[in-house]
């Protein structure tokens, strides 16, 4: 019987019965085992500040396969915004979209923003209305509505809360509306800022269903619209039916 048969290779020489392995064959059963995986320390030294700070050293464990090539885990999606509750000043002056959503810093009180707010909004349109005439003030309030949308969009995704207290831009606006069709006596004007409040404030339907589904700019601005349509319908029926002159 040949070399060859006994080993079950052409030539046999290399792998034949009872003849220990050489040096090339060793090398390469060596080569062909996967290398361990080994976690990387001291690597959130080397590039501070580009990870979040729930990372840890463990958590950067990297595999090297036998091709040498290092498969680094997966960065964690960023978690949400924490909502703010009470911006100041330095919030207020970081965005443009801020200053306007914030009413100028009319919406920053701890109490009733809202309201301040609608108070700002009442002044201005008193400052102006001497110098404003019907196609100013159309002009204004549409295309501060349009403003408007951004501005409460921006603010509100980045105040965490899409309709965020503070937020009364959508106040203005809606007051001007009011204001601007109502008549000018102080009376009436004030007589439009308590319906108009009470009507933003408790939200009878359909307000309160817009302000539930519509959660962006557009929803913010929209349901002040909306009050300020029925606060406009209350007056004209209140001169109907007290057959005052409009």
């Amino acid at each position: 019987m040949s070399t060859s048969e006994v080993s079950g290779q052409p030539g046999g020489s290399a792998g034949a019965a009872g003849q220990e392995p050489s040096a090339d064959e060793l090398l390469a059963v060596a080569r062909a085992v996967p290398e361990p995986v080994e976690p990387v320390h001291g690597f959130l030294d080397a590039i501070p500040g580009q990870l979040p700070d729930s990372f840890s050293n463990e958590d950067m464990a990297v595999t090297t396969v036998s091709t040498g090539v290092i498969a680094p885990p997966d960065v964690p999606r960023a978690t949400a915004r924490k909502p703010i509750k009470r911006p100041g000043w330095g919030f207020l002056l970081s965005h443009p979209a801020h200053w306007v959503a914030l009413g100028f810093g009319s919406g920053l009180p701890w109490v009733m923003p809202g309201t301040f707010g609608t108070l700002f909004g009442w002044a201005s349109f008193v400052i102006c209305m001497p110098h404003f005439t019907d196609a100013h003030w159309a002009l204004s309030i549409f295309s501060g509505f349009l403003v408007g949308i951004w501005a409460c969009g921006v603010t509100g995704r980045n105040l965490g809360v899409s309709d965020h207290g503070s937020i009364v831009w959508d106040e203005i606006v809606a007051i001007w509306l009011v204001l601007w069709l109502v008549p000018k006596t102080p009376m009436d004007q004030a007589m439009a800022f308590l319906i108009f409040r009470v009507i933003d404030i408790t939200k009878p339907q359909p307000i309160r269903y817009f302000d539930a589904k519509w959660k962006n700019g557009f929803g913010v601005m929209f349901d002040d619209l909306l009050a300020a349509f029925f606060t406009l319908l209350l007056f004209a029926v209140y001169y109907r039916v007290m057959g005052l002159p409009s």
